[in-house]
């Protein structure tokens, strides 16, 4: 009684084997990515800010030494595929908020004795900077093997930059005869600015199922940004930096 569905499963497995026509299609192809990363960004700099204030009706100046250290980001993104191995994609990134103390050194004028200003230095603690950044890419993806493969990107980046600059500083007498000065209560305020650089790069991505896997990516962008001075000081625009290479790594969704 069993015999003859036996051999009929036998027949059907033989067939299938051979002819293939009876092949099991590829499943589809990934039509969308989804990206997730940290990172660290190596862009570090420093830049210098110059401003006038007024004083005992004459004008004194102050020079506030500004260093902005590298910093982690965490990255979100995506895209989709608009013909074979070209995709169309965006990532947003943001940069860790770190604080930083500034040196202030400024030129006081004299409360009794103009043009005979008095040299003070001091500390603007606190400042905070933080760089958010959108990436828009075109892809190219290169296959290398069913689990793994390289992408090529290349597109415009619009940063946002914040930063604390010193906003005003606070000369404290020490009386008479008034040869010294000291610096206290020196304020900071935020400033921000946006700006359109580029960026390019490549990642690596390996697949251990068909819809999650893992990736390292590296990138270099960049752009620049005037930020003004805060309200009612005098002096040029301050030029900051934006972007820099970053190294990231995190997991890879496809569907």
């Amino acid at each position: 009684m069993l015999l003859a569905p036996t051999v009929i499963v036998l027949l059907a497995a033989q067939v299938h084997a051979q002819d293939p026509t009876f092949a099991i299609p590829p499943p589809p192809p990934n039509n969308v990515f989804v990206t997730l990363n940290g990172g660290f960004r190596s862009l570090s700099q420093t830049f210098d800010q110059q401003t006038e204030f007024t004083l005992y009706d004459e004008r004194g100046t102050f020079d506030a030494q500004h260093a902005i250290r590298s910093g982690v980001t965490l990255e979100a993104g995506g895209g989709l595929r608009v013909w074979r191995d070209l995709w169309l994609g965006a990532s947003y990134a943001v940069e860790s908020r770190h604080t930083r103390d500034v040196i202030v050194n400024a030129q006081v004028p004299h409360p009794l004795v103009r043009n005979r200003h008095r040299i003070a230095t001091g500390t603007a603690g606190g400042l905070e900077h933080t760089e958010r950044a959108l990436h828009v890419q075109a892809l190219l993806r290169i296959p290398v093997t069913v689990e793994f493969d390289m992408t090529l990107f290349a597109g415009p980046t619009f940063f946002e930059v914040e930063d604390d600059l010193v906003e005003s500083i606070t000369p404290a007498e020490a009386g008479a005869p008034f040869s010294t000065v000291e610096l206290s209560g020196n304020v900071g305020s935020r400033q921000s600015h946006r700006m359109t650089g580029f960026n390019l790069g490549f990642d690596m991505a390996y697949m251990f199922k068909r819809h999650l896997g893992a990736g390292v990516m590296l990138r270099y962008s960049t752009g620049s940004a005037g930020l003004e001075l805060p309200p009612g000081s005098v002096g040029p625009a301050v030029d900051v930096g934006a972007g820099g290479i970053e190294i990231g790594a995190g997991l890879r969704l496809r569907f």
